[in-house]
């Protein structure tokens, strides 16, 4: 992980600021001295009028022969000269002594700056830098987060899968109540509804497919809990007849494999069984017409077998 940028101090930044204020103070300093200097030549040339407009006229007289005898220079006009002189390369000299210092103030000043625009271009690097870092690792957050969450979904599924394995088998009122509709057309039909003993889970359920077919007059005798066997067992719902009764044994499957969602078979044979016992449920009289319900075992997911090109 790439740590992030630190930020420059404000005591820094106040020091730069006045670093550079020196350096500016510095270099104005010596303009205005060049400033001077340049007002100082300017005033030696002023002095030095006096002369060269002395030797102009002298000029313009020999040029136009006025014969004027030639007076000797006055003394204040060779004083004046003098000083000009003197001034104008005093001028000289202190405008090219001044602009020695402007330029090394100058430079320097250049080269603090170009220093700061480069330490400001780092930061500005690790500020992109670190960015770039600190997006990264919020993708990386996210993507963590979404497996997280993915992994998390898959939990729950999983969970409600087992819940659905474990949970007890179960019609809701409203589930009663259509598998009662889809039946009504078959009141006062006779319907046997029967489990093995000692399977509270299947008893339960028989009782809501008793409460359900009961509720449209559909004569029900209930057998729940009366057979006892040592093998061969029913695995989910059977709903067995004669054969005049596949219309109601059929309607019958079906609603509760649809509606109720439950493993539902119609009119398979019954299994092969070891020694059984039964007695102690409700029946209809010999000779009677009606259909059975057998609640038998809750099914579990069973591996199915695998085929003989698979197993190759």
């Amino acid at each position: 992980m790439v740590p992030s940028p630190i930020s420059r101090p404000d005591t820094l930044v106040g020091v730069d600021a006045l670093i550079r204020a020196d350096f500016e103070t510095f270099s104005d300093l010596w303009f205005a001295r060049l400033i001077w200097s340049s007002v100082i030549v300017a005033i030696g040339i002023f002095f030095e009028g006096p002369e060269v407009f002395h030797e102009v006229a002298g000029v313009i007289r020999h040029t136009l022969h006025i014969c004027k005898p030639e007076k000797d220079k006055k003394s204040a006009v060779v004083l004046c000269g003098l000083i000009g002189w003197l001034l104008v390369a005093g001028g000289v000299a202190g405008e090219g002594f001044c602009e020695g210092f402007i330029w090394k103030a100058d430079g320097i000043l250049r080269s603090f700056n170009n220093m700061l625009v480069a330490e400001a271009t780092k930061e500005a690097g690790d500020a992109v830098l670190g960015a770039a870092t600190a997006n990264m690792q919020v993708a990386e957050a996210k993507r963590r987060t979404a497996e997280l969450d993915k992994q998390a979904e898959e939990l729950r599924a999983e969970n409600l899968r087992l819940e659905a394995i474990i949970a007890p088998r179960s019609l809701s009122v409203d589930q009663q109540k259509r598998i009662a509709d889809a039946c009504r057309k078959f009141q006062n039909h006779g319907v046997m509804v029967t489990s093995y003993g000692m399977d509270g889970e299947s008893a339960v359920l028989g009782a809501q497919i008793i409460a359900a077919l009961q509720s449209v007059n559909i004569i029900v005798a209930d057998g729940r809990g009366s057979i006892i066997v040592s093998g061969g067992f029913d695995i989910g719902v059977h709903v067995r007849g004669p054969q005049v009764e596949n219309e109601f044994a059929s309607a019958l499957g079906q609603a509760l494999s649809s509606i109720g969602k439950l493993a539902v078979a119609i009119n398979d044979p019954e299994p092969r069984m070891g020694a059984t016992m039964g007695g102690g449920g409700a029946g209809f009289t010999p000779g009677s017409v009606f259909i059975t319900v057998m609640v038998g075992i809750k099914p579990l997911p069973i591996l199915p077998k695998a085929s003989k090109a698979t197993a190759k």
